[in-house]
């Protein structure tokens, strides 16, 4: 990419901190921490009333150097979630079920 287009890009840039509400053109969004690793983030937006929780990859246990995920306290109306495939290869944990038996039993 030219130096000129990433300038003008970056010119556009808006730094916020989690949780900080933004409205852009009528759309809000707003950030959780995800606990995932450092710096991971989900985020919940609100297009015309409609409330839309995406995330990547998140964690709700706590260790040494991350906060476990921040549970929202308004509940989406759609979620939008891209998971890592990793899972395949993690020990199972002893208090979890597989994601699958939980989706089925729903």
């Amino acid at each position: 990419m030219p130096c000129a287009r990433v300038s003008v890009l970056l010119s556009c840039e808006v730094v916020v901190t989690v949780s900080q509400e933004v409205d852009v053109n009528g759309i809000k969004f707003w950030s959780y921490n995800a606990g995932h690793v450092l710096g991971a983030a989900m985020f919940m937006l609100e297009i015309a009333g409609v409330k839309i929780l995406y995330t990547g990859d998140f964690s709700c246990e706590e260790d040494r150097h991350l906060m476990a995920a921040e549970i929202p306290s308004i509940s989406p109306d759609v979620l939008i979630s891209v998971s890592s495939p990793l899972l395949l290869y993690h020990l199972p944990h002893p208090h979890s079920l597989p994601c699958g038996d939980i989706v089925l039993s729903s």
